[in-house]
This record gives structure tokens, sequence and C-alpha cells, in this order.
């Protein structure tokens, strides 16, 4: 059907497609999508308003409106003086883009050329792979290893430090690193950054690292820690931040990335060609409230701390509702960011042979669902998230879809929960998962 597309894209369009359509077929709630169920702040619209108000609805610089890549620089150079010892230089230093997937589009495809290697760990935010195959490079990944905690009431996901350092060498490019992490919720520890640091000085001094950081503020139970801030690191990292995440305005598409001149340089040129230009109102309205981030807001001490606040919250009253579900789950540990991973292994018994055989697994022959096709045995964790949309009414996202096909078997037992949430949805999980 998508004829020019790599074949896990086709995939990863079946999979989002199948669980929309279910979702709005049996009137299900959504738990699936990683959108914040907290809106912007009052200033940024006011700001927003004022900005398309004062005319600021044309073309800006290609590199990103300067007001904006000013306040950038004031709001995160004391973030990278542990790196550079001086603020960042909003001319060279600082690039916009149309959200962090242009960002992430930028940084793969000028710095990995035809048949180069990527490197990442899975599971993965899955357009690490569709930019990467789409640029024609090669992308590897290294599983992550779960292990119990100490008090055995949930798993922790690791590094495989020797599959990592047996996957470096000559071929590697670039290696891609998510923090906190999409879909685990793990955050890199200063101590794993060093043992990266050490293993690419030894095994792959020429590789450059991208460091996915999106969900930066959202930091749980472990301090953000950055990967450019150690060593020389910064002389060959990528660091992508997401103004839209920032501020629960994902849907203005406001991105961008921090790297020396030379790497930001590249990436501006394949801006340049293939964007140019973004959301100018957007990007006035958030330099002229990143200031007021660190402000008192409802009864906290800025607006980040609200937020993490209010999804933390959500993370430990999901778990909790899932958890009392009648359903044997176990929990993750999730240190970050909008998702938890449970592990529904235990739940097998549950689900009907029509969800656990391939076919259609619905009760309308006629359906208008795009079901993904599998040629042998439905992975647990599809049939787990149809069964639960359709007979108990939330919509999740399958684990091993954040996998590459030949790895799934390792995470097919896991499903994906988001906890971006209100207090209103956590109620409405709550009372569907008590009847």
């Amino acid at each position: 059907m998508y004829k020019n597309l790599p074949k896990k894209l086709d995939n990863m369009l079946h999979i989002w497609s199948e669980f929309n359509m279910l979702s709005l077929k049996y009137n299900a709630l959504n738990l699936a999508h990683g959108t914040p169920g907290i809106d912007a702040p009052p200033f940024l619209i006011e700001n927003m308003v004022k900005a398309v108000r004062e005319g600021n609805n044309q073309y800006t610089a290609v590199q990103g409106h300067p007001e904006l890549r000013e306040a950038l620089s004031k709001f995160y150079s004391p973030r990278f003086k542990p790196a550079i010892n001086r603020d960042l230089d909003p001319n060279t230093e600082i690039l916009v883009t149309v959200g962090a997937s242009s960002a992430l589009n930028n940084a793969i495809v000028n710095l990995v050329d035809h048949g180069e290697e990527i490197l990442t760990f899975e599971p993965f935010y899955p357009n690490y792979m569709s930019i990467t195959k789409l640029g024609r490079g090669k992308f590897r990944t290294i599983p992550l290893k779960t292990s119990p905690t100490e008090d055995g009431s949930a798993l922790n996901f690791e590094y495989d430090w020797d599959t990592f350092e047996e996957s470096l060498g000559p071929q590697t490019k670039v290696v891609l690193l998510t923090n906190p992490h999409n879909p685990t919720g793990k955050c890199l520890r200063k101590e794993e950054i060093e043992r990266i640091t050490e293993l690419l000085e030894e095994k792959a001094p020429q590789a450059y690292v991208i460091s996915d950081d999106v969900y930066d503020f959202l930091t749980y139970d472990q301090d953000y820690e950055m990967f450019a801030n150690v060593g020389d690191n910064w002389k060959k990292t990528i660091t992508i931040y997401s103004g839209g995440k920032l501020m629960n305005c994902t849907g203005w598409k406001v991105g961008f990335l921090i790297a020396p001149p030379d790497l930001t340089r590249e990436a501006a040129l394949m801006h340049e060609s293939s964007i140019f230009n973004l959301n100018v109102p957007g990007q006035v309205a958030i330099a002229r409230s990143l200031d007021l981030l660190n402000q008192p807001f409802e009864g906290y001490n800025s607006y980040p701390e609200y937020v993490r606040s209010t999804f933390a919250k959500s993370k430990d009253d999901m778990v909790d509702i899932f958890m009392n579900s009648g359903i044997p789950f176990t929990p993750t540990v999730c240190e970050g960011g909008y998702f938890v991973l449970l592990d529904a292994s235990a739940a097998r018994s549950l689900i009907p042979d029509q969800f656990l055989t391939p076919g259609n697994y619905e009760d309308d022959k006629d359906t208008l669902v795009i079901q993904r096709e599998f040629k042998n045995k439905v992975p647990l964790d599809y049939a787990f998230a149809r069964w639960f949309c359709i007979n108990k009414g939330i919509t999740i996202m399958p684990g091993s879809s954040f996998c590459i096909e030949k790895e799934k078997d390792m995470i097919d037992n896991f499903i994906r929960v988001a906890i971006c949430k209100p207090e209103s949805i956590v109620q409405q999980t709550r009372q569907i998962l008590s009847q």
C-alpha cells in the first residue's frame, strides 16, 4: 500500500490507524496518545494573541525568530555553563524547528550518510527509525534489560553495557539517546552518561550523539542529567528540546536544538531546504513566556513544577488503578516523561482466543478498522491492547510497537499507558476499571 516506505513504517501507520479507529468505534477512553491533559498557561495564550495583533505573521529568520533565540539563550545558558563556561550564542548555537521531530530529522539526515549506522536503545520512539530509513542510513538497536526492584514490586529498565560496547565501532556515526526515555520513562544517571562517554571514546571516537531531551522538565524520582555537560561531550552533541511539551502547546509545533556552531549550521542547511520557516507568532509568544515559567503558578513555585506535580500524581494514581483493577499487572519504574509501561504477561489467560489467533478479532465481519495482520501468532501485547479497548473501554498501546521486528518478542508482554492526564481522566479511568 505504501510502496515507497520501508516495511516498518508501513506497520507503524497501521498501528496508529488501528488503535485510533478502535478507540473511536468503541468509544474508548484514549490512554494511548501522549497528548498532555493540561492546557497552555494563560500568559502564553495572551502573548500569542499579542504577537498576532502586533503583526508577527510573516516569515522570519530561517534559524528562528531572533527574539526567541535570544530568549532561549538566556533560558538554557545556565544549564550549559558546565560544558562551555559561557552563554550560548543565539546566532550560531540554536536552531528553531517545527517541533522536536523536525530537529531530529535535520540532525539525523545531515549526520548519517547512506549506509552509515545510527545506534539507539530499544524500545524507541518510532520516528527515530523512520527518519533514519528515509535518509537511507542503517538503524541498529540495543534492547534495554529489565530487572526486579529491590522489594520485587516493580521492574527497572537497565542498559546492556556488554551489548552496547560490542555494537560500537567504525561504522557507528550517531548514538541516539532519549532522556527521559520514551516509552520506558528511564532517566539517564550521571554515572551512565560517564560510562557511555568512556565507551564512545574507546570504541567509536568518531561518533556524534543526538540527545532527545523533550521531557527534560518532567523527571519524577530522578534528577535530569545532560549528556553534553560531561567531559568534552558538548563538541559532538546535539541536544533537542520541545517548546510544545514544555508549555503544553504541542499543536504549535515549536522545537529547537542546541549544539556547537558546526553542527547547528549543518542542521540549519537541511531546515532551510525543507521547512524554511514556522509558526512565527508562536515563536514570539514562547520567547516572551520563558521568563514567566519560573513565576509562581497555581500554588506552585513555577509552571513546570505545577505540571510535574500534576503528572507525577497522575502516574502514581494510574499505576494504582491498574494494579487494583483485578487484572494481574507488574508495573515498571517510571522516572520521567508522559508514559508508563505495565507488564501484562500474567493476564494471558484472561484474553479470549479470538484475540490471540491471527484473523479478524472483532465480532463484526464488516469492520472498517485497519487491523494489523500477523502470520503465525498475535503478540501478547497486541492481543491484550485490542481486547482491553473493546471489552474494557480503554485504549492503550502495545509495547512491541516501539521495537524493530526481530526484537519485538523481548517486550511483547508490555503495554504503554499515557500518564500525562488531568485528574478528570484519572477518575474516569478509575471508574471504568472498578466496574
